[in-house]
Parts: C-alpha cells; sequence; structure tokens
C-alpha cells in the first residue's frame, strides 16, 4: 500500500482496503493490517481460517473480512485477564462445534470404542517395554 500526495491509498491488484485495514492476498498468505501499519496479521492458506479469508477476499465479503480483522485488532490491544481467556476458549469450541465438517470434528467415541483404543494403547506401551528390557 501506498499514500498519494492528497492522502489517498494506492493499492496494489492483491490488496483491498476494508474499514481501517489492508487486506493483501500473498501467494501462500493473507496478510492484514491496519491503516497505521502498528499490527500486522498473516494467516497462512493452508489454514482453515487462511482458506475462509482467501475465499472472501476473491468474493469480495468485506463485511466478513472486516470483522476477522477487527477480532484480530480487538484481540491485540486488551488486557486479557484470565476469564477473558477461558470466554475466548468456549467462544472457539462452540464455534468448532457448530462447523464440525470444517474442522473434521467426529462424534464423541463410545465407551467401548473409548476401551479398545485404550487397550491398544497399553499392549503397544506393554510391548514397547518388553522390547526395551531385552536391550
Amino acid at each position: 500500500m501506498k499514500v498519494s500526495k492528497d492522502g489517498k491509498f494506492k493499492l496494489a491488484k492483491n490488496e483491498k482496503h476494508v474499514g481501517n485495514f489492508i487486506i493483501k492476498n500473498e501467494d501462500l498468505y493473507v496478510k492484514i493490517h491496519d491503516i497505521n501499519s502498528a499490527i500486522t496479521h498473516r494467516v497462512g492458506k493452508h489454514l482453515n481460517v487462511g482458506r475462509i479469508l482467501e475465499m472472501a477476499f476473491k468474493s469480495n465479503d468485506t463485511n466478513g473480512l472486516h470483522n476477522y480483522a477487527s477480532l484480530v485488532w480487538l484481540f491485540s490491544n486488551i488486557a486479557p485477564d484470565q476469564e477473558f481467556f477461558m470466554d475466548i476458549n468456549k467462544a472457539c469450541v462452540n464455534c468448532a462445534n457448530r462447523h464440525k465438517e470444517l474442522y473434521n470434528l467426529k462424534e464423541d467415541l463410545t465407551i467401548e470404542e473409548d476401551k479398545e483404543i485404550l487397550d491398544d494403547v497399553k499392549a503397544t506401551t506393554e510391548a514397547i517395554e518388553e522390547l526395551k528390557e531385552k536391550e
């Protein structure tokens, strides 16, 4: 981003001005910075949120881009306490539960499935211990 003499933004074709933020669609990342460049945030496109931001950029979803950028800015400028972190964690869990397919979440295991997995881990651990003893 460059600024002209009259104070207007000159954006590259891979940049968008959204509210107080500039969003840049780079090759491997989506980069967000506020217009003062006080905070810069880059998200890899290999992450779910990076893919969502890239889709929002390409579809010109300025509302989605602005909401994400605003939350990152707010989160970066607040003096958090333990209760704040617990609230954020709960909000993230709720979001993931609303979008289970996106996060590849499975339904809870049955007691039998859980026991089978634990038994397999126990047997593997015991086999490793036996091999260590033979060395």
